[in-house]
C-alpha cells in the first residue's frame, strides 16, 4: 500500500469520524436546548399563573384600603418577580455552561478517537511490512535448506 492510499484511507476514516461526531453533538444539543427551554417554558407559565393569583387574592381583600397601598403591593410583587426572573436567567446560564462543557469534552474524545484511528491505522500499516518480512525470510530460509540438503549429499 502506497502512502498515497494510506493517506487517503485514512482522510476517509477521519471524514467518516467527523461527520458520526458533528451529527451526534447537534442531536445532543439540540436535546439539551429543546429540554431546558421546556424547563424555563413551564417554570414561568407557573410562576405567572402563581403571581397573579396571589395579585388578585391581595387586592381583593384591599378594597377598602387606598390606591396608595395597594401599588405599594403591587410593587413589592413586581420586585420579588424581577428577582425570580433574574434567578430562572441565572439557572439558564448555568445550563448553557453545562452544555458548553459537555460539547468541549465530546470534541475532546472526538479528538482521542481521531487520534486512535490514526494510530491504529499505523500499526496495521506496520504488521503488513512484518508478514512480508517473515514470508521473505521463511522463502529465503526455505532455499538454505535446499542448499545444505544438497551440501550433505555432496559430503557423503
Amino acid at each position: 500500500m502506497t502512502n498515497a492510499e494510506i493517506d487517503k484511507t485514512i482522510d476517509k476514516a477521519v471524514e467518516k469520524s467527523e461527520k458520526r461526531s458533528d451529527a451526534r453533538m447537534q442531536r445532543y444539543i439540540a436535546k439539551l436546548t429543546k429540554e431546558s427551554d421546556e424547563k424555563m417554558q413551564r417554570y414561568i407559565a407557573k410562576f405567572s399563573k402563581e403571581s397573579k393569583k396571589e395579585t388578585q387574592q391581595y387586592i381583593a381583600k384591599l378594597t377598602k384600603k387606598s390606591k396608595e397601598e395597594i401599588e405599594q403591593y403591587v410593587g413589592a410583587i413586581n420586585e420579588e418577580s424581577k428577582h425570580n426572573i433574574e434567578a430562572v436567567g441565572e439557572q439558564y446560564a448555568g445550563l448553557n455552561e453545562k452544555v458548553d462543557q459537555v460539547i468541549t469534552t465530546v470534541g475532546e474524545l472526538n479528538e482521542k478517537y481521531e487520534h486512535t484511528n490514526v494510530r491504529l491505522a499505523g500499526v496495521e500499516i506496520e504488521l503488513a511490512e512484518v508478514r512480508r518480512i517473515a514470508d521473505a525470510t521463511f522463502e529465503a530460509v526455505g532455499n538454505h535448506e535446499e542448499r545444505i540438503t544438497v551440501l550433505e549429499e555432496k559430503v557423503r
